[in-house]
């Protein structure tokens, strides 16, 4: 019995550093994914992008405003609505648990964000690029707290190096990317790829979030 026993921890702790080494890759991907799409891509296309979706001229309470000036005052919004968002999401991600869910959705509604952007116009396009940067907030914070979550002691800083690491290489081929794309297969083939990119991912993210979620309803039950 004793033997059977400690087979039976040493397949519960096989089976607990499989699952952690499943949360740290994807939260990885999803860090590198973030910065890939909405921080790297869309932020280099802003200003094209908007000059196609509204107009070199926004007319905004009858106040004329020049292009340049609305992309710098629309980039300052989203960083700001990220900057904000964040506490929030951590509050909620700390008051529920379900962090992996949080990024199932936030990962939904950055993919409905992108489809916005690529076939709508005007204040639509503006409303979507606002919410992307809570989107982005979302997936930034949970991605290092899941990894934080998972890592033990003696791995914390490789761990968080490889997140930045992430984080470097989609924001450098972000918009190495998109401009090399561009002339090829202009700006909605662009953001039809990023979508794309987008839904390769989000199995994955709700994989995890399904384990997060059984996980939980185990313990309740077992309290029970």
């Amino acid at each position: 019995p004793h033997s059977i026993h400690g087979a039976g921890e040493k397949s519960r702790e096989a089976l607990s550093a499989e699952r952690s080494t499943a949360s740290l890759v994807v939260a990885v991907l999803v860090m590198g994914m973030n910065w890939l799409v909405f921080l790297g891509a869309l932020m280099a296309l802003l200003s094209l992008l908007l000059q196609q979706r509204v107009g070199s001229v926004i007319v905004l309470a009858g106040v004329i405003i020049p292009l340049a000036t609305f992309t710098g005052g629309l980039s300052a919004g989203v960083q700001t609505l990220g900057l904000l968002s964040a506490p929030l999401c951590g509050w909620l991600s700390d008051r529920t648990g379900n962090r992996w869910g949080l990024v199932a959705g936030a990962l939904v509604v950055g993919i409905v964000c992108l489809l916005v952007v690529n076939e709508g116009s005007g204040l639509a396009v503006v409303a979507a690029i606002l919410v992307s940067g809570v989107v982005t907030s979302i997936l930034q914070t949970q991605a290092v707290t899941i990894a934080g979550d998972q890592a033990r002691a003696n791995r914390q800083g490789r761990i968080i190096g490889v997140l930045n690491t992430a984080g470097d290489i989609g924001s450098a081929a972000g918009p190495y990317l998109a401009f090399l794309l561009l002339p090829v297969i202009g700006m909605n083939g662009i953001f039809t790829l990023l979508v794309a990119l987008l839904l390769l991912l989000l199995p994955w993210v709700l994989w995890m979030a399904w384990r997060e979620a059984a996980v939980s309803f185990r313990l309740v039950a077992d309290r029970l």
